[in-house]
């Protein structure tokens, strides 16, 4: 999957156009080839407001994924469970989704830089390892993806692992039994 950079909050701060080339290239093997996704950057504000109006919480989040696939649909899938990182058959969604399959378009991932950077130096997390993190979970969030359950949760992770690894990158929770609740 192709990331394609979008800043939408003048205040969001970005990481650098050598560090987005890496979160790029985390993002590269998820999704069929051709396939893009924004990669959006917003302020606290602005996330704020998203999270309260499609999750109910008011408040500033690390990362939202907006995805134009579903997990149901006629006809062929658009991927199938386990390819290209895929979790279940996956379908274009609703009316729009011919021209979403014509551009390939599998959504967005939202991330508050600010309050990642926040975040991290509350707790003492490299903040280049969170963007990694973010950036590979929003991607498989956008391909069926979930972390609703353990079950669900142990097998993102696995698969954030397997992703982050190619790379070089430790997984941040690596060889923690759960998420410290704040990830």
């Amino acid at each position: 999957m192709r990331l394609l950079t979008v800043v939408r909050s003048a205040g969001a701060a970005p990481p650098d156009a050598g560090a987005r080339r890496e979160l790029a290239a985390l993002a590269e093997p998820v999704g069929p080839d051709g396939w893009t996704a924004e990669q959006v950057w917003v302020d606290d504000a602005e996330m704020a407001r998203l999270n309260g109006l499609y999750r109910g919480k008011p408040e500033p989040t690390d990362v939202l994924s907006f995805g134009n696939l579903v997990d149901g649909g006629a006809g062929r899938p658009a991927v199938r469970a386990g390819e290209n990182h895929a979790a279940c058959d996956l379908w274009w969604d609703g009316a729009e989704g011919e021209a979403q399959a014509e551009l390939g378009d599998a959504g967005a991932i939202v991330i508050a830089p600010d309050f990642v950077r926040r975040r991290c130096e509350q707790h003492g997390w490299d903040v280049a390892a969170e963007f990694a993190l973010l950036t590979v979970h929003g991607a498989l969030h956008l391909l069926g993806w979930d972390h609703e359950s353990p079950r669900e949760a142990a097998a993102m992770r696995a698969r954030e692992t397997e992703l982050l690894a190619r790379r070089g990158w430790p997984h941040p929770l690596a060889g923690k039994e759960e998420d410290d609740g704040l990830r």
